[in-house]
């Protein structure tokens, strides 16, 4: 009997390791791991069939053709070890995200969201010390109209971005996403995640319902050349000129209608489901720049924070990268620095304008410094409001905003709160979408009430033809693209020595 039982113990201990070796060896299958089917069952229990497809999506674009360790010596060692901790960073991320079911459940209860999300109704106390955070804040949506939707898929690089807006689509009530671009009102394409040539969008018939969102650091836009006409819309992120973080100007194209400003907004997985105070946490500052002779603005901030930390003798402060996880994974070490940091000190990129760590910072419900940002968003962020504004070619200026907020612990705690509740309720991915729709439907009613579409068009590259359509298109709707653009056209020019005096509010 023994002897059976030595052998059966073999054999399951042999079974196990050829297991992990076939799935090390495959093209990246996940490794047999009781945590990680625990966790994909946990979530299908949990959540509908439209989040299941988020949550799948995202395990399965772990596989990045080898990471960071490409072809080198040693590939087979170094990308197992890559796998596994991707897997696992991946899986504990996510984590943090499986609340979102309760919030997203693709049914009939998703229409409370825009019902139940009234400032009058929304209590922050409850809110705040509820114990599952993105059910419990919901974003306030502005959009009425229904619109069946295709998203063109992922065939390149802007991963995080790619999911970021699949998310938006499926948590949105009045979104649909359909399986072919024929049968969708209206067809979403992202030139980052998939090469034109690649797409199953590029078919020139589409070209009048489809909608660009181009998140590219670089100014050029996105124009193929197939003389199919313009795109029905186009959305850009990178808005601004900074020359050394020092504000230029707009990119020339705000003098066109159909392009609009974007920014990022924050994504449910980096909300963690219970919120912990700013000042009961035990991490004193926190600045994850790198920044280097390519990014002067964030080196030069990231050593102006260590000086800082040790000319006011902090102890506990991380000034520096947390880790060296790429853009295309949720570091759990990057965010359990950010919900432990009392107060956050970040910057916008040298030479543009907007990136993930704003929103990361204001999730994570920490006090967030920035430099100072001109694109105009919808429910702006305001200075000693939501956030802390700084100079950054100042040093002094960072240093007094810092000391008067560590001097003043209570302004602190309500700047971060009040921070950290309206990017909850105004910068979600869901609040991305509404914004992208809604400006939609403000041009395809000005269209309607104009009638002829040509002239319509040439009025709307003047700027009293931008105020009239906000005039005329009786929708309703307020912080549209054609807002954002009107402001950004209005704004007085900078002063020359200084990146802070102007904000928008």
């Amino acid at each position: 009997m023994k002897s059976y039982f030595i052998s059966f113990v073999g054999l399951v201990v042999m079974s196990i390791c050829f297991i992990k070796f076939m799935s090390l060896t495959s093209d990246f299958q996940f490794s047999f791991d009781p945590k990680l089917d625990f966790f994909t069952k946990s979530l299908q229990r949990r959540l509908s069939a439209g989040t299941q497809k988020v949550f799948g999506d995202a395990l399965r674009s772990s596989n990045l053709g080898g990471g960071r360790f490409g072809n080198r010596d040693g590939e087979f060692r170094k990308k197992r070890r890559w796998r596994k901790n991707l897997r696992n960073k991946l899986l504990k991320g996510l984590e943090t995200a499986t609340n979102v079911s309760t919030t997203a459940e693709i049914d009939s209860t998703t229409t409370t969201i825009i019902e139940n999300t009234n400032s009058d109704l929304f209590n922050p106390i409850a809110a705040l010390s509820c114990l599952n955070q993105t059910k419990c804040i919901q974003p306030v949506l502005q959009l009425k109209e229904q619109f069946k939707v295709y998203y063109c898929k992922h065939v390149g690089h802007g991963v995080r971005f790619y999911f970021l807006v699949k998310e938006g689509l499926l948590l949105h009530p009045n979104i649909h996403l359909v399986s072919s671009p024929e049968e969708a009102d209206v067809v979403i394409y992202l030139p980052v995640s998939a090469d034109w040539h690649k797409t199953e969008c590029r078919d020139p018939l589409l070209r009048n319902k489809t909608v660009v969102l181009d998140e590219g650091d670089y100014p050029q836009l996105f124009h193929p050349e197939d003389g199919a006409g313009p795109f029905l819309q186009y959305f850009k992120r990178s808005y601004v000129r900074r020359s050394n973080g020092l504000f230029q100007g707009f990119m020339n194209y705000v003098s066109s209608l159909e392009v609009l400003p974007m920014t990022y907004t924050l994504m449910e997985a980096y909300v963690r489901s219970s919120l912990v105070p700013a000042p009961q946490r035990d991490l004193q500052l926190l600045c994850s720049l790198r920044g280097s002779g390519h990014d002067p603005v964030r080196l030069r901030v990231r050593q102006w924070v260590q000086e800082y930390a040790k000319a006011r003798g902090l102890t506990r402060y991380q000034a520096g990268e947390v880790n060296f996880a790429s853009r295309t994974v949720v570091s759990t070490d990057y965010f359990s620095q950010m919900h432990h940091a009392q107060v956050i000190v970040t910057s916008n990129p040298s030479h543009w304008e907007g990136d993930f760590r704003l929103c990361e910072a204001l999730a994570s419900g920490a006090l967030v410094l920035v430099d100072t940002m001109f694109v105009p968003r919808p429910a702006a962020l305001l200075d000693h409001r939501h956030l802390v504004l700084y100079d950054n070619a100042n040093k002094t200026d960072l240093f007094e905003q810092l000391d008067r907020y560590r001097g003043d612990p209570a302004a602190a705690s309500r700047v971060a709160t009040e921070g950290y509740l309206h990017a909850m309720r105004f910068h979600r991915a869901a609040n991305l979408v509404d914004y992208v729709f809604r400006s939609l439907q403000v041009k395809r009613l000005f269209l309607q009430q104009r009638g002829r579409a040509g002239s319509a068009e040439a009025v709307l590259g003047s700027l009293a033809g931008l105020r009239s359509l906000l005039e005329e298109a009786d929708c309703g709707y307020r912080d549209t693209g054609y807002h954002l653009r009107l402001a950004a056209v209005n704004m007085p020019p900078p002063p020359k020595t200084s990146s802070r005096p102007l904000l928008f509010q």
